[in-house]
């Protein structure tokens, strides 16, 4: 009996020990928060003001040009656009994201900022971007073939209106459908093979290093995979004075030591994973946690 309660403490210091470790690094972005509850609140009004149509008979009236059909129009390409804008150009709408270190740093008497912000978007965020996309698209092709059929221009413009339409979402719908694979492909790469599933034989990771030419990375001798150019600062000494040298040297070490804090606090995680069986929210929990120590070595290894 006593085994049992000491083994669900530790799963849970475990778990509570993994949230307040993975809260330091996850930052929150407040204005991108306050455009996503925007977005959900048109949403909203948008579903309710198409129910409320259908309800009132006006939705299902062909040629009825209602004030709530001319608002559910605006609403629904709105939030089209705005989607098929945020996958052209590849942008990160979600409201976190990872802060692996931030360091200050004076070269040439300036003060410069040093630091290394990794994306993140988790699946449920992606799923509801999609599904919400096309409950708008769907009360969006429903709305244009039922408001102007009287004439063939109002005809004409209603096509017009589909085919642009068409031609802006499914290369859209790809471009995200694709981000979900290969966030996935990603974690079944060297990484995977090498790191992850082989974390018991790399408890020393980020210890058994070789420095690269002037720092620009570093080697993990245990897998033999090596960082990306530009995670460290460069220390060419040619164009640096003993000081600064010896300054990037030191910064160097501190982001090291970062990326050495994060992974014995993800081998840990690992570890106890192994070893204990957690309940299904418990779990659910970890998983997400996993996927964000997943993004900060995927960001950081050269795969």
């Amino acid at each position: 009996m006593v085994i049992i309660l000491l083994g669900g403490f530790m799963k849970v210091a475990l778990l509570n020990n993994q949230k307040k470790f993975i809260k330091n690094i996850l930052v929150f972005k407040p204005i991108k928060f306050a455009y996503f509850i925007i977005d959900q609140i048109l949403l909203l009004l948008t579903v309710s003001l198409f129910i409320y149509a259908i309800a009132k008979g006006v939705a299902i009236e062909k040629g009825a040009k209602s004030w709530e059909s001319i608002i559910i129009l605006v609403l629904t390409f709105y939030l089209v656009i705005k989607f098929v804008i945020i996958n052209w150009f590849g942008l990160n709408v979600y409201f976190k994201y990872i802060k692996v270190f931030e360091y200050s740093l004076k070269v040439d008497k300036n003060k410069i900022k040093v630091g290394r912000e990794v994306d993140y978007q988790p699946l449920w965020f992606m799923t509801w971007t999609i599904c919400s996309v096309i409950i708008t698209a769907i009360i969006c092709f429903y709305e244009t073939q039922k408001i102007g059929t009287n004439t063939d221009t109002d005809t004409l413009i209603m096509s017009i209106i589909n085919i642009v339409l068409n031609i802006l979402l499914v290369p859209s719908f790809i471009n995200t459908l694709s981000a979900i694979t290969t966030s996935k492909k990603n974690i079944q790469n060297n990484y995977s093979k090498l790191v992850k599933d082989q974390y018991y034989s790399n408890e020393s990771l980020f210890e058994n290093i070789e420095w690269g030419d002037k720092q620009l990375n570093l080697t993990c001798k245990n897998v033999e995979l090596s960082s990306k150019n530009g995670i460290f600062v460069t220390l060419n000494s040619d164009d640096l004075n003993l000081q600064e040298s010896k300054d990037i040297g030191e910064l160097n070490k501190k982001i090291l030591n970062s990326y050495k804090d994060i992974w014995t606090s993800y081998y840990n995680l690992l570890q106890e994973r192994l070893k204990n069986k957690f309940s299904k929210r418990a779990s659910k929990q970890l998983y997400y946690i996993e996927r964000v120590y997943d993004q900060i070595f995927l960001d950081f290894y050269a795969i």
